[in-house]
């Protein structure tokens, strides 16, 4: 515990010097398919939070690297090995949650304000994870049930992915059926604001939409995802140069998309399916 005071007391000095943000790093286990045990995919990602402003972003960490390099104009398009497109931004004072994602009707950015509050269940169950002691708490959301691991030795109230609202860090967090798991692995200082990335033009001019409507357009994606490629094929954004090779295009998307659809039936929240 004296080592965990000790830590804390430094992390905080420094930012109260120079300003800096505490990124803690994070391995994502997650399922994809969950007729498949065998399916689990690792990522690491990243919780960048700023302690003076109590603002954090989250995504991974190859896509804020990606998007950093581009912003620098050191890099022209996204790094094409992305797995995770969103980023999530989080405003600690005014409780507010946005989500960033790529829009499948076209449009670059869609912004999305998650208003739904946390309902934590605490209890009296405590460990330790990394050296930090830790207590246990519940919650629903998304159509699935959550354990959490927190630690009110690191006094951020938020957590990985949309989640936030304890005394304390999210360290751990895993979904009842083992399918999504988030566990921390390190921390690190860094000198500038990974959130400030989102004064770029792509965020900056994002579209604004109701969780509600995001939420349809994604099921609907889901039911139908030869919807859009279609449409291109009718509007004529996707030129042939024959009718038979405009239907071994149809063809060969309308196979890839229902591989998709087939071994990526287990998103984070179930009510998007």
């Amino acid at each position: 515990m004296r080592i965990v005071f000790i830590f804390l007391i430094y992390i905080i000095s420094i930012y109260n010097l120079s300003a800096q943000s505490i990124r803690f790093i994070y391995n994502y286990k997650s399922m994809p398919n969950s007729l498949k045990m065998d399916s689990i995919v690792g990522e690491t990602m990243v919780l960048e939070i700023n302690p003076i402003e109590k603002q954090s972003l989250f995504s991974s960490y190859t896509k804020i690297k990606s998007d950093s390099s581009m912003a620098n104009g050191t890099q022209n398009f996204p790094d094409s090995s992305l797995r995770t497109r969103y980023v999530i931004y989080k405003n600690l004072v005014n409780k507010e949650v946005f989500f960033y994602t790529p829009n499948y009707a076209g449009d670059p950015v869609l912004k999305i304000k998650d208003e739904r509050p946390f309902i934590w269940h605490i209890t009296n169950e405590k460990g330790k994870i990394l050296s930090y002691p830790v207590q246990k708490a519940t919650t629903d959301f998304g159509g699935r049930q959550w354990t959490a691991w927190f630690s009110t030795s690191l006094p951020f109230s938020d957590g990985p992915y949309k989640f936030y609202g304890l005394p304390g860090l999210i360290i751990k967090i895993t979904d009842s059926s083992n399918s999504h798991n988030y566990e921390l692995v390190s921390i690190e200082k860094v000198k500038s604001d990974s959130y400030k990335m989102l004064n770029d033009n792509s965020y900056a001019n994002s579209k604004q939409f109701p969780l509600g409507d995001y939420k349809k357009m994604v099921i609907d994606n889901r039911r139908d995802p030869m919807k859009k490629v279609r449409a291109e094929v009718f509007q004529g954004k996707v030129l042939f140069g024959s009718e038979q090779k405009k239907n071994e295009y149809l063809k060969r998307n309308e196979k890839n998309l229902k591989t998709w659809k087939e071994n990526d039936n287990n998103p984070i929240e179930l009510d998007e399916l």
